[in-house]
Parts: structure tokens; C-alpha cells; sequence
């Protein structure tokens, strides 16, 4: 096995076998990454608002945790979809 390989426990192959929970699973988390990153994005203009009322820092912390998670959900659906697409 050379420099990079990934052998036989490369995940696509595992990803196309997974059964039929794991896949509901996987396109959960991208719906609901999708969803975390829209209504973050529906919410910019609430930003000035809430951080006037309940101030900058805590308001500015939750949106980028927010945000993070929604990256984070989108990616792991995202990548085990596209795994079991290309396989």
C-alpha cells in the first residue's frame, strides 16, 4: 500500500452499504444544516436589534455557534450524500 492509499476501509463503499436509518440520518443533517444556515441568514438584520437589547458579545457568540453548526450539519450530510453518490 503506497503513500495516501486508504485501503479497505475507505468510507464511500461503507456509506453505500449502510442501511436505510443511517441514510434518513445522513439527509437529516443536511436539512438541517440547510435550515440552520437560512434562518441565520434571515436573521442578519436582527442582529443590531438583539445586540442592543441583550448585547454584542452574547449575541455574536450564539450566531456564530449558529453558523457552525449549520456548516457542520450541511458538511456531514453533504459528504456522506455525495459519498453514496459516487460511491
Amino acid at each position: 500500500m503506497g503513500w495516501g492509499d486508504r485501503g479497505e476501509d475507505a468510507s464511500a463503499p461503507a456509506m453505500r452499504n449502510a442501511g436505510t436509518c443511517a441514510n434518513v440520518v445522513r439527509a437529516m443533517l443536511f436539512v438541517i444544516g440547510c435550515g440552520l444556515l437560512a434562518e441565520a441568514l434571515l436573521h442578519i438584520g436582527d442582529l443590531g436589534p438583539w445586540a442592543q437589547r441583550w448585547g454584542v458579545v452574547p449575541v455574536g457568540a450564539i450566531f456564530v455557534v449558529v453558523l457552525a453548526l449549520g456548516v457542520y450539519f450541511f458538511y456531514l450530510g453533504a459528504a456522506a450524500i455525495v459519498g453514496w453518490l459516487i460511491g
